[in-house]
């Protein structure tokens, strides 16, 4: 401190004695520091002292306003007191910080909003009451009445792809697209009428038996039986048999392929005999016959002559 002193004196008696020094001309340093001292003239020839901050080796290390320096450790350009104004424009913010950007927004009563998570207008642990008044922008149908713009649609799952065209049906009207029966109240029976046809029905064969065990083929191929009339005026009693036989059947003396037999009664008795098969009675190689008086199953007894009549109705 006295060495400094001493200098200071020096440049001050040398400001004293000419002014002709230039401000800030004068460097004092003192030897061993490196805190270098020089001066700033302030007018006159008056001389104050600067301090500034040199690095290990001595040298003078100044910053340049608005230029960053990694050796000045003070904010450049303001004033002492003067507040720093701070831009936090690239300051990197934690990671699932908010950005103003991505604030979310108020949302508005009855309007959807990405941005709203919660039920607007319902206290917490309210329950939410549902009240559906419109389909697709149209009052819904209430009441009885007929079906309309309002009433929701009912799909019906079907492992089958849907059916092009599929339209509800008319009362009384068949459709192949309606499931249900139209035109009838629930609880309904239904009442079942059999269609009169002039084309089509059952084929039927008819048969006068004669004195032989009457070996005959109605069809070849599968079919069905479903109506057998037999009537006898004789006092005998005869037995119709029927197999499942096709073209070349002659096995009266088996019981091969024997599907039914049926008595003929005598007409002492009831002398007729009268079945239907509402669900047919199915032969899958053909429909084949025998008539005879006798009753096992492998018998060829001739059947009584001119006094029966045999006819089967079949498909």
């Amino acid at each position: 401190m006295k060495r400094q002193a001493k200098a200071w004196l020096g440049v001050l008696l040398a400001g004293l004695v000419t002014s002709a020094l230039a401000a800030d001309n004068l460097l004092v340093v003192d030897p061993g520091s490196t805190v270098v001292t020089r001066s700033h003239d302030t007018g006159g020839g008056v001389q104050i002292p600067l301090v500034a901050i040199g690095d290990f080796t001595g040298a003078t290390v100044l910053g340049t306003v608005g230029t960053p320096n990694s050796n000045v450790f003070t904010v450049q350009g303001a004033g002492g007191g003067t507040a720093l104004p701070v831009s936090l424009a690239s300051t990197p913010l934690p990671s699932g910080a908010a950005l103003a950007s991505k604030q979310p927004a108020i949302g508005t009563a009855g309007t959807a909003s990405a941005d709203v998570l919660t039920v607007q207008g319902v206290a917490s642990m309210t329950p939410l009451a549902g009240n559906l008044t419109q389909v697709n922008g149209t009052t819904i149908l209430a009441g009885t009445g007929a079906v309309g713009a309002g009433a929701p649609r009912v799909a019906v799952a079907v492992d089958a792809a849907t059916l092009a065209g599929s339209v509800p049906g008319a009362a009384g009207s068949p459709s192949a697209q309606v499931v249900s029966i139209q035109g009838v109240l629930s609880g309904t029976p239904l009442g079942i009428f059999e269609t009169l046809k002039t084309a089509g029905g059952y084929s039927t064969f008819f048969l006068q038996p004669a004195a032989s065990d009457n070996h005959a083929t109605v069809k070849n191929g599968s079919g069905q039986v479903y109506h057998i009339t037999a009537q006898n005026n004789s006092a005998t009693i005869n037995y119709l048999r029927l197999y499942n036989a096709g073209t070349g059947f002659n096995g009266c003396n088996s019981a091969t392929n024997l599907v039914m037999q049926v008595q003929i009664p005598a007409s002492t008795s009831v002398g007729s005999f009268d079945a239907s098969y509402t669900a047919g009675v199915p032969f899958g190689s053909g429909i084949s016959i025998c008539v005879t008086s006798g009753y096992a199953t492998n018998d060829t007894t001739n059947a009584t002559a001119t006094a029966m009549s045999v006819t089967i109705l079949y498909n």
